[in-house]
Order: C-alpha cells, then sequence, then structure tokens
C-alpha cells in the first residue's frame, strides 16, 4: 500500500511539470508571435516610402521670444529681442539722358505726349507715355511742364523751359473791339477782321526758341464722335505770340496751309515749317464755326 502511494505522487508530479511547461511554451509562443506581427506592419510600407508623420503639437514663437528676453543664461542681457539687421539697399544711380524736353501735351481721351529734343543730334520727335525713347528709357509719365523718364528702377525728369509767367486762362487772346481792324502789337499788324502782317524777326525769334514759345499756351488733342479732328488751345498767355495773331481760348486748329494737323507728329513738323514761309493760312474752329486767318511774313 506504502509503494502505491508513492507511485501516485510521482505520477502527480510529473502530470504537473508536464502542464506547467506547456503553458510557459505557449507564453513564449505568444510573445514572439507579438513581436513579428510589429515587424511585419512597420515593412509593409511601399520601398522608398516616407516614415509616417508622428504629430506633435509645436509650441508657440511667442514662448521662445519670453525665453530669449528673460535670457536665463546671461542675466546682463535680459531685455526685449533687438529686431534683425536688414540691410538697406544700394543706391540706384541717376539717369542722364542727353535730351531736352519741348514740350507736352496732355490729351482728352488719348495717351499724353511730349515733345524731346536729342541734344547730340538735334532731332526732335513726339512721344506718348509708354514710348521708347532712347536705349531702352521709357516715357513713363507726363505733367504740365515736365516728364518722367524711367529706365528699370533708374529715373530722371525732364523739365521744360518756363520764363516764370504765369498762364492766364481768361482774358488772353480776347477779340478786339470792332473797327480796331488797325491794331499793331509788337511786330505784329492786324490790317483787316482776319488778315494780319507779322514782323519776320519776331516770327523767326519765336520760332527758334521753341520750348519758350510752348510754355505760352496749352494744347491737347481735340475730338469730333470720337476721332481726332485737331489740336484745341488754351491757357494762352497775355502778350504770346498767340494772342498777337488772334488767337482765342478754346479755339481748335485743323488746318494749316492746307495741311490737317490730326496728330502730334504733324502737328510739330508743319509747327516747325512756319519759319520758311512768308504766308500763312489757319483753319480752325471757334464756337461750333469755321474760320479761317491769313498771316503774311515780311
Amino acid at each position: 500500500m506504502g509503494w502505491w502511494n508513492g507511485r501516485v505522487w510521482v505520477g502527480i508530479h510529473l502530470v504537473v511539470l508536464t502542464a506547467g511547461a506547456y503553458v510557459a511554451a505557449d507564453l513564449v509562443n505568444l510573445l514572439i508571435a507579438r513581436q513579428l506581427e510589429a515587424s511585419i506592419r512597420v515593412d509593409d510600407r511601399a520601398p522608398g516610402a516616407a516614415p509616417r508623420a508622428v504629430s506633435r503639437v509645436l509650441p508657440d514663437p511667442a514662448a521662445y521670444a519670453r525665453i530669449l528676453e528673460g535670457n536665463l543664461f546671461n542675466p546682463a542681457l535680459r531685455g526685449p529681442a533687438l529686431p534683425p539687421v536688414v540691410d538697406a539697399p544700394p543706391p540706384t544711380a541717376p539717369l542722364d539722358v542727353q535730351m531736352t524736353l519741348i514740350g507736352t501735351g496732355e490729351g482728352e481721351g488719348a495717351p499724353s505726349f511730349a515733345v524731346i529734343e536729342d541734344r547730340i543730334t538735334r532731332e526732335q520727335r513726339v512721344y506718348r507715355v509708354g514710348d521708347v525713347v532712347k536705349d531702352g528709357v521709357v516715357l513713363a509719365k507726363v505733367e504740365r511742364n515736365q516728364i518722367l523718364l524711367r529706365l528699370g528702377a533708374q529715373q530722371q525728369v525732364l523739365t521744360l523751359y518756363t520764363d516764370g509767367t504765369e498762364d492766364v486762362a481768361s482774358g488772353a487772346g480776347a477779340p478786339r473791339a470792332p473797327g480796331d481792324v488797325a491794331a499793331v502789337t509788337g511786330g505784329v499788324r492786324q490790317v483787316q477782321a482776319n488778315r494780319w502782317v507779322l514782323d519776320k524777326q519776331e516770327v523767326s525769334a519765336a520760332l527758334e526758341n521753341l520750348p519758350q514759345l510752348l510754355t505760352k499756351a496749352r494744347v491737347i488733342p481735340n475730338f469730333s464722335d470720337g476721332k481726332p479732328d485737331g489740336f484745341k488751345i488754351f491757357s494762352i498767355a497775355p502778350d504770346s505770340l498767340y494772342a498777337k495773331i488772334g488767337l482765342q481760348n478754346g479755339d481748335v486748329l485743323q488746318q494749316i496751309n492746307g495741311v490737317e494737323i490730326k496728330d502730334p507728329e504733324n502737328f510739330m513738323r508743319v509747327f516747325q515749317q512756319l519759319k520758311d514761309e512768308t504766308n500763312i493760312a489757319l483753319d480752325f474752329v471757334r464756337n461750333n464755326r469755321r474760320e479761317s486767318f491769313a498771316y503774311e511774313i515780311r
């Protein structure tokens, strides 16, 4: 009987040890399986794919500023952080275009233009805003007595010569009293209601100094039914050549010696040819009526 009991206890111990070994083996297998599964998930990405971004909350940039202002590592430098030093751009050299402004015109419904003379070639041409004047230099802006030239960041202002006389819109070029057809005004003599005799020296002097002459009145393109039909003259200065030859503010000049003047280029070309003429016929519109003046130069 004692022998049998000993055999039973030995059998129970073997069973318990065997069961414990199986349980331990299962636990080890489970742990290994989980490690392999995690490894497979990581390697499951496409070849060359970037690792998945891990979202994290970044601190407020103001927090860094507060750390800098506190300057925990150097109390002598505590205070607001100084702004970064930005180097100023180098100064831009001004333009130095060898040209002279002869006259300007500010159109109503048309681009403003300027008459500019090349100091080297002495050639005078009409340019509109946006035109290239010389070597890439563009006419950027036209004002009453000056223009702005621009080449990239470089600029140059050309100013019209003036003698300081202010233009007067009212009273300039006012009609003379009836019967006053023989009035003499400094080398200009009115012999009939629409005829004048001009002193050649005075006309030549005025046309030779064209920049000054063009400051004595304003001319702008005039349009009728959306089409140019001449040039309107206004702001005529008293005692100017324009006033002496009978022109009035608001007159629209249309023809000179039978040549239509509808664009600035043609107007300037005809205007410059007058110094070689002995007789000039001027057709214009005044108060919606066509008029004609004749001038004899001698």
